[in-house]
Formats: C-alpha cells, sequence, structure tokens
C-alpha cells in the first residue's frame, strides 16, 4: 500500500495535496453524531508521529467530541501514518484496548 501510495503522489502530486489537506480539515462530527444515535461506540487511535493529522488538531477535535458525547475512547501511540498498515503488531495492544 505504501509503495502504491507513493506511485500516486509521485503521478498527482497536486492533487494528492489537496486530496490529504481536504481530509486533515474534514468535520467528522456529523458522522460521529450519527453513528452515536444509531448505538455505535466510537474509538480513535492516532499516531503521534503522524505528519498528515497533527496531534494537536486531532486533540482539540475530538476532545469537543468527547466533551458532545460522540467519542467513547482516544489512544495516541508512537509512529506515523503509514506505521499501522507497515507494522500492525505494534499496535494490536492498543486496539484490542479500545475494543474491549
Amino acid at each position: 500500500m505504501i509503495k502504491e501510495s507513493a506511485k500516486y503522489i509521485q503521478k498527482n502530486p497536486r492533487r494528492s495535496y489537496d486530496e490529504v489537506s481536504e481530509l486533515a480539515e474534514f468535520d467528522i462530527m456529523e458522522i460521529m453524531k450519527e453513528l452515536k444515535e444509531k448505538g455505535i461506540k466510537i474509538s480513535v487511535i492516532a499516531g503521534a508521529d503522524d505528519l498528515t493529522f497533527f496531534m494537536d488538531k486531532i486533540q482539540k477535535k475530538l476532545g469537543k467530541a468527547y466533551e458532545d458525547g460522540y467519542l467513547d475512547g482516544f489512544c495516541s501511540v508512537k509512529g506515523g501514518h503509514f506505521d499501522f498498515i507497515g507494522q500492525p503488531e505494534k499496535y494490536m495492544q492498543a486496539i484490542d484496548s479500545v475494543l474491549k
């Protein structure tokens, strides 16, 4: 996946930048609200070293979600954006924890 992503970025640098920027600014609060109304619990695991979604912005946005009752759990882990894919075994304990 990392190789394919790199190929895509090389072929479409401007589009890739725009897509990542849009995702980073996307307000997920409405989706979280709808999921909570359906009884779905929501937890987020975020990489502290993620250069795509910065931890300070994530914490600010998710802090509001937690206060509003849309978020059940949050866990920050050491690592970057693609580390979950490249080394999933490092994150299994955190994933198991939020699922419980």
